[in-house]
């Protein structure tokens, strides 16, 4: 039994379309399959860990970065979980290090036909110490660990990620088709907020200080935030956690190495590191937001980051 997760609301409706072009394929495929709709976040998580009881090890997901994340949180074995993915979201930075297809007829087919699966590392983040009274509204409690597929970031692009959930913004560039904008503009206002506080922060270990940072990202695959190439190198297959860390730069200095990032031209600007490792450590001077795949939850002030012994088979 194939278990079909939906995010019927993902970039304003186009997993639902898309579902529909397919779900006739299916059926004349003679594919069994159980059809579960999200209505909030938890949904997909709960939804696969249900499959997963039942014994039941195919899912097909249509959905966003964030319908993803949420998926492999309630998974006990995910490595015995083979996932298959069909990008519908506004960003869809984990299937744009892949390159799928993006005919979504030709991307089931490869499903089905269990075209070159990938063994995807799944990376988890350990919140260390969090503000309380910043938990996000809907989140009945922080967990101790939390997983990703695409990065973890804390500081400027958690700030941006976070406005942009709850923003109208992107909902109405969604439906104009124009949802990769929504980033951009986020950004030039959390870009006045950044840079305000010190940070140390540990490789594998090794501890160094910044001044003023504006965010450190681990990073499973090259993309996040719609499309910047933070981490060239990064391989979601090494059991490394790639790191991108940009400090001390002005307002200028960072808008001006920012677009570089869209195909990884800012690892040479100043205040840039990029460097990989098996563990990160994070500690800054004052909480700062923190995203897992573009999800919110809490600000932190100290968090630690590493690729575990789970991970996942995926086709796109």
């Amino acid at each position: 039994m194939m278990h079909v997760i939906l995010n019927p609301a993902s970039q304003s409706g186009k997993g639902y379309r898309i579902w529909n072009t397919l779900a006739p394929l299916m059926e004349e495929r003679g594919v069994p399959y159980e059809l579960h709709l999200t209505q909030g976040a938890g949904d997909a998580g709960r939804f696969a860990a249900q499959a997963e009881e039942k014994g039941d090890h195919d899912l097909l997901l249509l959905g966003g970065d964030g319908t993803l994340n949420d998926m492999i949180q309630d998974l006990c074995h995910p490595e015995e979980m083979t996932i298959g993915y069909i990008p519908a979201g506004s960003s869809n930075d984990f299937a744009r290090h892949f390159a799928p297809d993006k005919d979504p007829v030709k991307a089931l087919y490869r499903i089905l036909d269990r075209v070159q699966p990938r063994t995807v590392d799944i990376g988890e983040v350990t919140y260390l110490r969090y503000d309380e009274k910043s938990i996000k509204t809907g989140v009945a409690k922080i967990p101790k660990t939390r997983r990703f597929l695409v990065s973890c970031g804390i500081g400027f692009d958690a700030g941006v990620c976070e406005e942009a959930m709850d923003s109208r913004t992107k909902d109405f560039l969604n439906k104009i088709k124009l949802g990769k904008l929504t980033y951009g503009s986020i950004a030039l206002h959390q870009i006045r907020e950044a840079g305000k506080y010190a940070c140390d922060y540990a490789i594998d270990g090794v501890w160094k200080h910044v001044d003023r940072l504006l965010f450190v990202v681990g990073m499973n695959t090259r993309f996040e935030g719609g499309g910047f190439m933070f981490c060239p190198e990064a391989d979601p297959g090494d059991g490394k956690i790639d790191m991108c860390l940009v400090d001390g730069l002005t307002t200028g200095e960072f808008l001006t190495a920012l677009p570089g990032a869209f195909k990884g031209g800012h690892v040479t600007h100043k205040g840039v590191t990029v460097t990989r490792g098996t563990t990160l450590q994070i500690k800054t001077e004052a909480p700062l937001w923190v995203h897992t795949d573009g999800e919110v939850l809490v600000m932190a002030s100290e968090i630690s980051m590493q690729t575990n012994k789970d991970h996942t088979t995926v086709i796109l």
